[in-house]
């Protein structure tokens, strides 16, 4: 991708500074900007995150984006796909991604069968998060789900079980251009809200980004590649589900109990 570039690190990150510092007028407590938004490491302190810490301090609000990151492993260097909460002055805390892409953003089996990595060479190679926990900032948790996260069910259903009050889908959907794809990719974030009976606040970096209520309602959206600011004040829940609470239990139950009524015929058969 061109915004990879080092030449293209300050034009990417001046669209989003430009847009959050018209949206001071509204006075937001939090900002979001999407997956990897900042096409540089973060976390190396360099002028340009300093920029994004500028950003925090003039908006006097927290921000929560996507950066991709690294830690080093004894002789290896393994990267994240990173969501940072940070203030004007510090980093709160920060998600890796758990559920990443296969063959997008990690090559199935690559230790196995080393091939494997020729034939797909353009592939990332990031790593997987260790946890699925809620961000923390002070006095919000939020349960951050990165790209497609969102499809599946679990991931958000842990973060309401520990608590998260508030959902939000830091998204890079430009790879699907204009398709049906990031309609679709926003329908099934509908279904994670009302699951969990959540809000949710979508940033997707070429759209649809969306604000949805707990009930699944979306009640704000922009339109695909168009540079818009979405404000809402959301409502936080604090109720957890029977689902966010138990899980597929229902579903589980039900096949012990079709697995028992089929042995049980087979045996009176006999």
């Amino acid at each position: 991708s061109l915004k990879w570039d080092s030449d293209f690190q300050e034009e990417t990150l001046s669209i989003y500074k430009k847009l959050s510092l018209e949206s001071a007028d509204f006075k937001p407590q939090l900002i979001i900007w999407p997956e990897t938004a900042l096409p540089f490491f973060f976390q190396d302190a360099s002028h340009l995150s300093k920029e994004v810490f500028e950003v925090a301090r003039i908006t006097n609000a927290n921000i929560l984006f996507g950066s991709p990151a690294y830690v080093k492993d004894k002789d290896s260097i393994l990267y994240y796909n990173r969501a940072y909460m940070i203030s004007k002055s510090r980093v709160f805390d920060y998600y890796d991604k758990v559920h990443l892409v296969p063959f997008g953003e990690y090559v199935p089996l690559k230790k196995c069968i080393p091939f494997v990595h020729r034939l797909v060479t353009a592939a990332g190679d990031f790593s997987t998060g260790k946890k699925a926990e809620p961000i923390y900032s002070p006095g919000l948790k939020i349960g951050a789900l990165i790209c497609f996260e969102t499809i599946f069910p679990d991931i958000p259903r842990r973060f309401a079980a520990q608590g998260a009050e508030l959902l939000v889908n830091l998204t890079n959907d430009a790879w699907f251009g204009r398709t049906s794809a990031p309609y679709q990719h926003l329908s099934m974030a509908v279904f994670r809200c009302v699951e969990n009976r959540l809000p949710m606040a979508r940033a997707a970096n070429t759209g649809i980004s969306a604000f949805i209520l707990a009930n699944g309602k979306i009640v704000d959206k922009s339109k695909l590649f168009a540079r818009e600011i979405l404000q809402k004040k959301i409502k936080l829940a604090h109720k957890k589900t029977f689902y966010s609470q138990l899980g597929n239990i229902f579903a589980i139950l039900l096949t012990i109990a079709t697995i028992i009524k089929f042995l049980w015929i087979v045996i009176i058969r006999r």
